[in-house]
C-alpha cells in the first residue's frame, strides 16, 4: 500500500512559541536553522532540506514534497527609544528583515524548480 501524500511544511522559528507548541510537541520532525546565519549557510541548509525531501519523494512515489516555507522568526523589541541601542536594533533587523530575505532567497529557486510552493511570513509576540 502506498502511503498517503503528506504536505511538508518547513518552519523557521520552532525553538519556542507558535512553532514549538503547535508542531514540535505534536510529533513533527524539526530541522532547525538560524535565519541570522550567513546567506551561504542558509543556502546550504536549503539544499540539504531539499535533498532530504527529494529522497523521501522518490521513496514515497511522489509524496512529501516541501510545499510551504513558514517563516515565524520575528520578534518585538519594546521600550522607549533611549533603551534601544543601535546594536539591539541591528540584531532585530537582522532577524526580522534580513533573515526573511535570506530564507526567501534560499528557498525560492527550489520552489521555482518544482513549479510549486508557498512562502508564508508571520510573526508573533509571546
Amino acid at each position: 500500500m502506498t502511503p498517503a501524500p503528506r504536505s511538508v511544511i518547513l518552519i523557521a522559528g520552532c525553538s519556542a512559541g507558535f512553532g514549538h507548541t503547535t508542531l514540535k510537541d505534536k510529533g513533527a520532525d524539526v530541522l532547525q536553522f538560524d535565519v541570522t546565519a550567513s546567506p551561504s549557510a542558509i543556502s546550504a541548509f536549503a539544499a540539504e532540506a531539499w535533498k532530504i525531501q527529494y529522497e523521501n519523494y522518490l521513496l514515497r512515489s511522489g509524496s512529501g514534497q516541501i510545499e510551504f516555507l513558514l517563516k515565524n522568526t520575528g520578534y518585538l523589541q519594546g521600550g522607549i527609544i533611549e533603551e534601544n541601542t543601535p546594536k539591539k536594533v541591528v540584531v532585530q533587523l537582522d532577524t526580522n528583515v534580513f533573515g526573511l530575505l535570506r530564507a526567501t532567497n534560499a528557498f525560492l529557486p527550489y520552489f521555482r524548480m518544482w513549479r510549486a510552493g508557498t512562502i508564508v511570513n508571520i510573526s508573533s509576540c509571546t
